[in-house]
């Protein structure tokens, strides 16, 4: 095991800038995670831990072997504030992984959602923690994307991944009654072909890392090191004839369908307007992130991109952004309820068009100058994947993807239909 480099600072350890999740920190300040040990067993020495993979808002990810099944697994552990909340029912996760993992098996959406395993409880010295047993991913959308020439994907790839995202999305929706609200590229990872080979690979090539904290800092401040994040690589052999396999993940904003949901959700630039007004909203919120994360895979650019500014609120811009470029108008009806419960004036379909955003140009024009700049995008790890797209197959992109950005949620493509276009067949 080795030590990163060590700060110079030599300041309180509770005023230490921690590198990752801040260890420091308690409950009441939204936090109290638990500083996990490398090699540190969980459930009566069932869960041995081996590597730091990723960290979050509320919980860490370790890599451990699991002695009782003789395989590997990921330890998703809550902090303290993840799993009170958790417990007061303003987390739904666990009943969420729970319903994942039960609804339906055999359908063709399951394998690409998280695959949850079990869970179980611990206390520490910060209060409970809830801990998720699910099997261990890859890279996620941008890290695969950071290997990639220019970091733009090729289409094929594209068509690839969100065929599988609509798999997961079908599932979760209508076998699952579950709405994800929280797609974005860091929840969507890949799963190993050959994980075994690759864990022991890595544990012996790259072993894992410890931040080092000034000498100063006396062991009784410091009884432990915060482990350094190192996530599982992806290795595809161009010959094997695989295509790549897609996880949805991170529900811990998932929400379930049967009763209303008003609350705000989804990442800002990849909100659908029915999220932005507070109307009631249901599975066509993660259909519009698809479409803008479609978009945001060919372009290389977001779809939407809101600014807040002295005189324009930032959902009055988001509002004008989505007019502009999908050449949808809203109902009048609804701007003016909106426009009266947030006591904004002069807002109709006219204005939000003409007044506030007159400069925005289309955003086919924007696919058109992506695919011009892209259009020599060549390997990934080899000659596996290549974009061969025409003309005519980036204009039955832009057409899958306006269906996906109808302003209307009832008029909105669901996964189920989405996945019957042709798009997909060579995907």
């Amino acid at each position: 095991m080795t030590t990163a480099t060590q700060p110079e600072s030599a300041e309180p350890i509770e005023e230490q800038k921690w590198p990752e999740e801040n260890l420091a920190s308690t409950v009441d300040q939204r936090g109290g995670f638990y500083p996990t040990r490398l090699g540190e067993m969980f459930e009566d020495g069932r869960f041995v831990v081996t590597r730091k993979l990723g960290w979050g808002a509320f919980s860490s990810v370790w890599l451990a072997r699991d002695r009782l099944n003789d395989r590997h697994v990921a330890l998703k552990i809550l902090s303290a504030y993840g799993s009170k909340r958790t417990a007061t029912g303003q987390l739904t996760e666990s009943k969420v992984l729970a319903r994942l993992a039960s609804s339906n098996p055999s359908h063709r959406g399951f394998p690409h959602v998280l695959p949850f395993l079990e869970e179980f409880t611990f206390e520490s010295f910060a209060g409970q923690h809830v801990c998720f047993v699910t099997e261990p991913l890859s890279f996620n959308v941008p890290t695969l994307r950071s290997y990639l020439p220019n970091k733009v994907f090729p289409l094929k790839l594209i068509l690839n991944l969100v065929e599988d995202l609509l798999k997961g999305l079908e599932y979760l929706h209508d076998e699952c009654g579950i709405v994800h609200s929280d797609l974005s590229p860091s929840n969507i990872l890949l799963r190993p072909f050959d994980l075994d080979e690759i864990i022991m690979h890595q544990l012996a090539e790259e072993p894992s890392t410890i931040y080092g904290f000034p000498h100063t800092v006396s062991p009784k401040d410091l009884p432990f090191h915060p482990v350094s994040s190192i996530p599982l690589p992806f290795f595809h052999k161009s010959d094997s004839g695989e295509r790549l396999h897609w996880v949805i993940t991170d529900l811990g904003e998932a929400q379930f369908t049967d009763k209303p949901l008003t609350r705000i959700a989804q990442s800002y630039a990849l909100r659908a307007p029915e999220v932005i007004m507070g109307l009631e909203y249901g599975p066509p919120i993660d259909i519009w992130s698809l479409g803008c994360l479609m978009y945001e895979f060919i372009a290389g650019q977001w779809l939407f991109d809101p600014k807040r500014s002295d005189d324009i609120p930032m959902e009055i811009d988001h509002l004008a952004q989505i007019t502009q470029r999908t050449g949808e108008h809203f109902n009048e009806a609804v701007l003016q309820n909106y426009a009266l419960r947030k006591e904004i004036k002069d807002i109709t379909g006219r204005v939000i068009l003409e007044k506030f955003i007159p400069h925005l140009y289309c955003w086919t024009e924007m696919l058109e100058n992506a695919k011009a700049r892209n259009s020599h995008m060549g390997l990934v790890g080899s000659d596996f994947i290549y974009n061969k797209a025409d003309s005519q197959e980036v204009e039955e992109v832009i057409k899958f993807i306006k269906s996906c950005l109808t302003l209307d949620p009832a008029k909105r493509i669901s996964a189920k239909e989405a996945l019957n276009n042709p798009i997909f067949e060579d995907s």
